[in-house]
C-alpha cells in the first residue's frame, strides 16, 4: 500500500489517499469496527439509515453490509488504436442518463478497493437519477489471484449477478482460489458449468487485458483509480471528500446541460471539458475527439 497526496483541495477534506500500486504493498488500514445495516430493498434507489462520516467510515470495513445495486450493461466504445486486448461491455449502477459518470478501476485483492463497496452505493442511492458508477478492472500483477477473480467477475456479469458477485469476492478476499469462486457463483444461483465456461473464455481475458490497458493509457495503474466526470482522483480518502467531488461534477453537469446538451450527452461533454484527463477518457471509453 502506499499513502499518496491528492491535490483537490481543503475544502474536499482530502488530504491523502491509500492504494494499492505496483511499487510497493504494505497492510491495510485496519478496518473500522462493525456496523449494523437494516433490510432494504435492493431495487429501490433510497438511501440506507447511515450519516456521514462515522457511519460510513464503519461501513468501508463491511463491503456487502447493504443490498447491492441493480446491474446496468454500458456497452464499450471503439478499440483505441495500439492498446492490448479487446474492449468489452462493464457493469454500471445507476442510470444512463446520469449527468455524472464515475470510472473506477478496481482490484478484487486490493485491501482499500474493499472500503468503497459500500460508499459507491450510497453516493448512488443519494443521487439515484444523477449518477453513475461504471466498473472497470485493473487487476495488478501483485496479486496472484486478482487476475482470476476478475475473470469470475465478468463471468457473473455475464449472468446479470455482478454486483452480487463483487460484493462476494471483497467479503473473502482472502479465498480467490479457483474452488472458491465456483462457490460463490453456486450461492449467488448461477449456472456454474457456464459461469466456468465463461471465466475461462478467451474473449474474457482479452477483455480484462484491454482494460488494463485503459488504465496505464490514462494513468491510473495503483488502485482504485477514479474519474469522476474526467476528474482523476487516485486512492481513497473519506466517503465525504468523494461525495464532495462528485457534487463538484453535478454542479458542473447542471451548466452543460442548461446549454440545451440532450441528458444522454452532458456526462460526455462536462469530461471533455475537464481539461486533459477528460478530453483522454472521452477518447478512450467513447471515441469522442474534442
Amino acid at each position: 500500500m502506499r499513502l499518496r497526496l491528492c491535490a483537490v483541495g481543503a475544502a474536499l477534506a482530502i488530504t491523502a489517499c491509500v492504494g494499492c500500486s505496483q511499487d510497493d504493498h504494505r497492510s491495510p488500514v485496519p478496518a473500522a469496527p462493525p456496523a449494523s445495516a437494516g433490510a432494504e430493498n435492493a431495487s429501490a434507489p433510497v438511501s440506507v439509515s447511515v450519516e456521514p462520516p462515522l457511519d460510513m467510515l464503519e461501513l468501508e470495513g463491511q463491503p456487502g453490509a447493504t443490498p447491492a445495486l441493480g446491474q446496468v450493461d454500458v456497452m464499450p466504445g471503439p478499440q483505441y488504436p495500439g492498446l492490448a486486448g479487446t474492449p468489452g461491455p462493464s457493469p454500471a449502477m445507476g442510470p444512463e442518463t446520469a449527468r455524472v459518470e464515475v470510472f473506477v478501476f478496481s482490484d478484487f485483492q486490493c485491501p482499500v478497493c474493499s472500503r468503497i463497496v459500500e460508499p459507491l452505493k450510497q453516493i448512488v442511492r443519494t443521487h439515484p437519477d444523477e449518477v453513475q458508477i461504471v466498473f472497470k478492472h485493473n487487476p495488478l500483477e501483485m496479486h496472484a489471484d486478482a487476475r482470476q477473480a476478475a475473470a469470475a467477475a465478468i463471468a457473473a456479469y455475464r449472468q446479470g449477478k455482478f454486483w452480487e458477485y463483487h460484493d462476494k469476492l471483497f467479503q473473502n478476499q482472502g479465498s480467490l482460489h479457483t474452488e472458491a469462486l465456483l462457490s460463490y457463483a453456486e450461492e449467488l444461483g448461477l449456472d456454474v458449468m457456464l459461469f466456468q465456461e465463461d471465466m475461462n473464455a478467451p474473449m474474457v481475458s482479452a477483455q480484462i487485458a484491454y482494460e488494463r490497458a485503459l488504465a496505464e493509457k490514462l494513468g491510473a495503474r495503483g488502485t482504485p483509480g477514479f474519474f469522476i466526470n474526467g476528474t482523476k482522483l487516485a486512492g481513497w480518502a473519506s466517503y465525504p471528500g468523494f461525495l464532495s467531488m462528485v457534487d463538484d461534477a453535478r454542479r458542473e453537469a447542471e451548466k452543460v446541460a442548461a446549454a440545451g446538451i440532450p441528458p444522454d450527452q452532458v456526462a460526455r461533454m462536462a469530461t471533455v471539458a475537464e481539461g486533459d484527463d477528460g478530453k483522454l477518457l472521452a477518447e478512450l471509453m467513447w471515441g469522442v475527439k474534442p
